[in-house]
């Protein structure tokens, strides 16, 4: 089996480098021009707005693209017990913003004080002269959140929806709204306030408090996607915020600098076959091509244990990892999904960002991550061998048979040499290119979703002097892409997040299906793999007893 492998990627390697040798000089003029273009624009911005200002480099440039059906902003929630107010909270933000330094001496945190605009075809960053602490973070009641008194109905109808009335009266003043937990209060504040537009003329982000209980407090960070990505968002919370710094990547000893050479000089020689994989996506599903609204639907998960997962891969009968868990839980949701609107989909392709850095970075406010296509099993993979076109599908029964799949499309990613080559020569194109060209460039049309899976503290934290209860995150929309899927775990469980566009779905019952779907196929991974650990178990003792005389 290996040496077919090797066979094959010296043949890819051979092919590949033939096709890089034609490319460059297609290439190369393009770079030359758009790059000379590209240094005057600058020298023609700092002349005009100040040498402060500077034009946004990498992908910024596409991860900051707002459309009339999607707005790209990174929800992230934090549930606290204590006392809480909006001074304390300025307090320590500005704190934030004024104390950290890289290692150039620059504020780390200056984004938060500057305004993501455009002049001359490209997208800029410049000083906001008027920056004020108190404009960025502002308290928000209950009463907001369930819509004045006026609007009892459409209160009671949320608390309908949840089964969770308090009592079965007609509302007033004095009674409580409802009695929901933390996952449907935030689903309420996210339909609300999750996509709610940002003055462009201000630094676009904000921080939202709301007094959920007699002593605990939601906080929601409101950012625009340009400003950074979720994993140096969620590095920003667990080591500048929270009162004991927690470190969320190890150190790692980086390989040899000839290795890393000619590792960098083989990857290049299939960068082909990368840019193939990115054009090549077509994708066909309900949640794919469909014109989205512009409306987006959050929802939340309830809290999943980690030890759960923990003992799926103590029991499974071949290594896993809790990644390939919980991407199989995704793959088995879809399917759900997708037998419920009655449409027969074998695979999706999914988009999701790979960490770049370890602790011994220092953390910026950037967009700074590879991006993997997976071509995604979706349960409905085992094709009918009575059909000889194979056109038939039935359904996977075996949950660890879908683990199996889906683990091994997360390794074809993994395994994918090229990753790294092609987002340098993205990332190379977004800061030369204008923006209007790359942003058409790089669209992400052909692929129906994206999910991310970042760690949160293990262990029990504090932040503004209160103890955090919850921790959450919603990645932000990329039109063609209406769907997006956010697993974020914090002292030793986790939570689901789902953003969808309403034009995807009939009605909220159809999100709330997905989450539940998700747990099901934990408990169905759970179930299977216990079942197998006492087989081994009960053969085991059967060997033994057989070898007693």
């Amino acid at each position: 089996m290996k040496f077919f492998v090797i066979i094959k990627y010296i043949i890819m390697t051979l092919f590949g480098f033939s096709l890089t040798l034609i490319l460059i000089p297609i290439l190369l003029p393009f770079a030359l021009f758009f790059g000379f273009i590209c240094l005057i624009a600058q020298i023609v911005i700092k002349f005009k707005y100040g040498m402060q200002t500077r034009k946004a480099r990498g992908t910024d440039v596409v991860h900051g693209k707002r459309t009339v059906h999607s707005y790209p902003i990174i929800n992230i929630a934090i549930r606290i017990k204590g006392k809480l107010d909006r001074k304390l909270i300025c307090e320590k933000t500005l704190t934030l913003i004024n104390d950290h330094f890289n290692t150039n001496g620059e504020k780390t945190y200056k984004r938060l004080t500057e305004i993501y605009s455009s002049a001359f075809g490209y997208n800029i960053w410049k000083p906001f002269d008027n920056f004020c602490i108190e404009n960025h973070v502002n308290e928000v009641s209950l009463d907001e959140v369930y819509g004045t008194h006026k609007n009892t109905e459409n209160q009671k109808e949320h608390c309908q929806n949840y089964k969770t009335l308090a009592r079965k009266e007609t509302f007033n003043e004095e009674m409580p709204k409802c009695n929901v937990k933390w996952s449907e209060l935030m689903k309420l504040i996210l339909d609300k306030y999750g996509m709610k537009i940002f003055d462009e003329n201000k630094p676009q982000w904000e921080i939202l408090l709301v007094k959920d209980d007699k002593d605990s407090y939601t906080v929601l960070y409101r950012f625009h996607h340009a400003l950074s990505d979720g994993i140096y968002l969620s590095r920003m919370f667990c080591e500048d915020m929270i009162d004991v710094p927690y470190f969320l990547f190890a150190k790692y000893r980086p390989p040899h600098p000839a290795i890393r050479f000619l590792t960098s000089v083989w990857s290049i020689t299939l960068l082909p076959f990368g840019l193939w994989k990115i054009v090549s996506h077509r994708d066909l599903n309900p949640l794919h091509g469909k014109r989205l609204s512009g409306k987006k639907k959050f929802f939340v998960s309830e809290k999943i244990p980690m030890e759960t997962l923990r003992k799926i891969q103590t029991n499974s009968s071949f290594r896993v990892s809790v990644h390939s868990i919980l991407f199989s839980c995704i793959s088995y949701t879809l399917a759900k999904h997708f037998y419920r609107r009655n449409h027969i989909i074998p695979e999706v392709t999914a988009l999701t960002p790979i960490p770049l850095q370890n602790k011994s970075h220092p953390i910026k406010m950037k967009n700074k991550f590879a991006v993997g296509a997976i071509n995604f099993p979706v349960s409905l993979t085992m094709a009918d061998p009575t059909n000889g076109k194979g056109t038939n599908y039935k359904w996977e029964k075996s949950a660890l048979r879908r683990l199996e799949l889906v683990k091994k499309s997360l390794n074809e990613m993994a395994h994918d040499i090229s990753l790294l080559p092609l987002n340098s020569l993205i990332n190379g194109f977004c800061s030369v290119l204008p923006t209007a060209i790359a942003e058409q460039l790089l669209s992400v049309r052909g692929c129906t979703l994206a999910i991310s899976h970042l760690p949160g503290a293990k262990v029990k934290s504090k932040i503004y002097d209160g103890e955090i209860m919850d921790h959450m995150f919603w990645i932000p929309d990329r039109e063609p892409m209406g769907v997006g899927f956010s697993i974020y775990s914090y002292n030793g469980f986790l939570r689901v997040g789902l953003l969808i566009d309403s034009a995807l779905i009939k009605s909220d019952q159809d999100g709330f299906f997905m989450l539940e779907s998700f747990k099901s196929e934990i408990s169905n991974l759970l179930s299977e793999t216990q079942e197998d650990a006492k087989k081994k178990d009960d053969e085991k003792i059967a060997e033994m007893l057989q070898a007693v005389p």
